[in-house]
């Protein structure tokens, strides 16, 4: 009796199982959709996504979510009765208007309606309102104001329309007053200052942006501090954080907490051939690559070169193989690097490259910044490489490579996906030095209409000089990898106590490669007009070179760059020189020579020395011409302090009036100064030595004669802009010399 029960119970819920298994399968005939008017049914239907166009009353839920999610509709109520789906909605109105009240920069209203998803003449959504507003309160604080109020109003004038009212109150826009580096960072604060681009806010930085605070600046900060210290030995670094705290109603902190770890010597290379398809001569050849990692200290960018010469070298010895290294640990200061050349048994070649995300930047400009291109077979290293070469353009944001495999082949496509950033720079900058007053200005966009062009605006406008500038820099010619760079340039010299003023206009043309592994080879050609005007006050030397002199001529410069950093160098060196060669028509005719370079060493963080030297001469073609006042060398105050400039050297009744021959050696060393750390200063000793001698006319004074001078030099990023101090007491000097021991510049370009 119970085994019955049993079955009769079983029997009946399957029964039931069945008949509502089959009552819930609906046909896209039997879905009843009511309260549409400006969406059609067809359209509603394909919004369920429906599978062989079959509905199922299990998913009601679902389909109601997907139609509230089209954001199509304010009401959505979806029914199932009598085999039937019932789907009951209410459309959203079309927004007619949207007001933006509050933004006076016409700029920054721009880019809020940039940034909305609302359009008019659109259906409108709560949910796009709700997240253009979010974005909206996103982006102000990206510009700095962090205490923006943003409240909407909706009005329907209509049954079904709408219109939005957005009422903005960005308030005042905060700046950085300070920046911290928290932890156990190893480094002092002044040198991981120059790292950041973020600044704190100083009395002369009326446009800069870089005092904004911003979490995608701070984002970009973290990683040049990461590859900073990557690059430096500390294989361990940690930043897990940089911080944007409120302190007042217009300012922030910006703290980021770092712990660099130990710093590792690279002690064991290794060289691993799993499949045996190098040569002794191969594995000789490869030593010889990685020698120079051997007892270096650490460095990511360094090592990466390696790989690639590497690299390089297995592609021309046609030897099919991947490369990678492992890095080991052996103790807390000491690491082996360890190569493993395998052989690439499975070759994939790319059909096809897709770009996404370049709404501005044209596709050629990223594909002649990429390894590959189409039909070349592809490897891990490519892609690494062709992602560093195109976030070093500074164009984007984010770069992502995705691959494809096509089915049944050996072919893959590749899926390039980036995000721009912005590309222009503006900024103004203030000088009050002992030499003077100095006003600046800047504008520079990095990617001009999207081509990967450079152009620029410089001007600068001093007590005794003016100069201006305009250059347009495209840096892949012709698609040649040359850089092509051309531009106008005048400047104005103003001598009150010579009695003469000094003007010049000119163009110039030129191109530059690279020759060799870190050899740069620039060359080009110029043309400019030189007015000088003599006042009656000026000496008859003056008076005599009264006129316009046109100028025609040819330079280049071969330039070998070892430095570990273009900024604030820590070792390594840079070596050149150069000629300036002026003919064809030139009213004086001259050749002119330079040797110039650097030498760099980091004896430990508190001492870093460094050598700079530059020698110089011109000379006329024709003896019977004088050398050009404006073409005539002088020394600056940077390269011989204790000295005023233009004031030392040949001299010819009142006026210093430059020589043909010149030259100047610094030794310089980095020295602790004993202040705290937040006050990010640094200090220095140094000895100058230089000269500056030969004229094409007789001199009044001692001219040929060495001069040095040795001080202490102290800057510090002070809350009212940076500050450069120096004192040079001179060593070796002339009689006629004017003397300017103390010299000091306030103020800065932002």
């Amino acid at each position: 009796m119970k085994l019955l029960k049993t079955f009769l119970s079983a029997f009946v819920f399957l029964i039931l199982f069945l008949n509502s298994s089959f009552a819930e399968s609906v046909k896209n005939s039997n879905i009843i959709i009511e309260g549409n008017k400006k969406i059609s049914s067809n359209t509603i239907v394909e919004l369920l996504n429906l599978t062989g166009n079959i509905a199922n009353s299990k998913n009601l839920n679902r389909y109601q979510k997907k139609l509230f999610q089209s954001n199509f509709f304010s009401s959505v109520d979806v029914s199932f009765s009598n085999k039937k789906i019932f789907i009951r909605v209410m459309e959203n109105p079309i927004v007619d208007y949207i007001f933006i009240e509050g933004i006076e920069s016409d700029q920054l209203l721009n880019k809020i309606k940039d940034i909305l998803q609302l359009k008019e003449n659109a259906l409108f959504s709560e949910v796009l309102l709700n997240s253009d507003i979010k974005k909206i309160s996103t982006f102000l604080r990206s510009q700095g104001y962090f205490k923006s109020n943003i409240k909407f109003t909706a009005v329907k004038p209509s049954a079904d329309k709408i219109n939005i009212f957005l009422n903005i109150d960005i308030n005042k826009k905060f700046s950085i007053k300070n920046i911290f580096f928290i932890g156990d960072k190893k480094i002092k604060n002044s040198k991981l200052l120059s790292v950041v681009t973020s600044r704190p806010k100083s009395f002369f930085s009326f446009f800069s942006s870089a005092n904004t605070p911003s979490s995608e600046r701070v984002d970009f900060d973290i990683s040049l501090l990461k590859k900073y210290y990557l690059n430096r030995g500390y294989y361990n670094v940690q930043i897990p954080s940089g911080s944007i705290k409120v302190i007042d109603d217009s300012s922030v902190d910006i703290v980021f907490t770092v712990n660099a770890g130990n710093q590792f010597t690279i002690k064991n290379i290794q060289i691993e051939d799993a499949n045996s398809i190098l040569l002794d001569a191969n594995i000789t050849s490869i030593r010889k690559i990685v020698e120079p990692l051997q007892n270096d200290i650490y460095s990511l960018s360094f090592l990466k070169r390696i790989q690639n010469k590497i690299s390089t070298y297995l592609d021309k010895n046609s030897l099919n193989a991947t490369l990678a290294y492992n890095i080991q640990q052996l103790d807390i200061n000491n690491m082996a690097i360890v190569f493993n050349i395998n052989e690439n048994s499975k070759k994939s070649y790319i059909r096809n490259i897709i770009i996404k995300g370049n709404d501005l930047t044209e596709e050629k400009v990223l594909r002649n910044n990429i390894d590959f291109a189409e039909g070349d077979l592809l490897t891990k290293l490519k892609i690494s490489n062709s992602i560093d070469k195109l976030k070093t353009t500074g164009f984007f944001k984010d770069v992502k490579i995705k691959q494809n495999n096509v089915v049944n082949t050996d072919n893959v496509d590749i899926v390039i996906k980036i995000v721009e950033s912005p590309t222009g720079e503006i900024g103004a900058g203030v000088g009050v030095g002992s030499n003077g007053s100095n006003v600046s200005f800047n504008f520079k966009e990095n990617n001009l209409l999207g081509k990967g062009l450079g152009f620029s605006v410089l001007g600068s406008f001093g007590t005794e000089s003016l100069s201006a500038n305009i250059f347009l820099t495209n840096p892949d010619f012709a698609n040649s990898g040359n850089l092509l760079k051309t531009g106008v340039y005048v400047s104005k010299y103003e001598n009150e106590t010579s009695g003469y003023e000094n003007k010049i206009i000119g163009s110039s043309v030129s191109t530059g490669f690279e020759w060799f592994e870190d050899v740069n080879l620039n060359y080009g050609i110029s043309v400019d007009i030189d007015d000088l005007t003599a006042e009656g006050s000026a000496s008859s030397l003056i008076k005599s070179r009264d006129g316009q002199f046109f100028t025609n001529k040819f330079f280049y410069s071969v330039t070998e760059d070892k430095r570990d950093k273009k900024f604030k160098s820590e070792d390594g060196y840079i070596f050149g020189f150069g000629q300036d060669i002026a003919h064809l028509g030139s009213d004086i005719p001259y050749l002119q020579n330079s040797i110039f370079g650097s030498f760099y060493n980091k004896f430990n963080e508190s001492f870093t020395g460094t050598i700079r030297y530059k020698v110089k001469s011109i000379n006329s073609f024709e003896s019977s011409k004088d050398i050009k006042l404006s073409d005539r060398l002088f020394l600056s105050d940077n390269e011989l302090r204790g000295f005023k400039f233009r004031s030392f050297g040949p001299k010819v009744d009142k006026d210093f009036i430059g020589g043909n021959y010149s030259y100047s050696t610094t030794f310089s060393s980095t020295v602790p100064n004993f202040l705290p750390e937040s006050w990010n200063s640094s200090s220095s000793v140094f000895l100058d030595v230089g000269n500056i001698w030969g004229t094409d006319f007789e001199v009044t004074n001692e001219a040929n004669q060495m001069r040095s001078s040795i001080g202490l030099g102290f800057s510090w990023f002070s809350p009212i802009g940076p500050i450069a101090v120096s004192y040079a007491e001179p060593i070796q000097k002339s009689s006629s010399d004017e003397i300017e021991k103390f010299n000091f510049k306030l103020g800065g370009v932002f």
